[in-house]
């Protein structure tokens, strides 16, 4: 939201498996996770977010 960058879910699968600790990380090391998006359907997601069926 502060970057106003958006992320397709898929894209941000990393991101997840990292803060959910699925990704054993050495505190010693940088990280880098690709998150990728840009072709989210804006509408699709708006439903998703307020728990509609798509």
């Amino acid at each position: 939201e502060r970057t106003k960058l958006l992320a397709e879910p898929s894209g941000a699968a990393g991101l997840a498996a990292l803060l959910q600790g699925k990704i054993e990380i050495d505190q010693e090391r940088p990280v880098v996770i690709v998150i990728s998006g840009g072709n989210a359907d804006l509408d699709q997601l708006a439903r998703l977010v307020q728990g509609e069926a798509c």
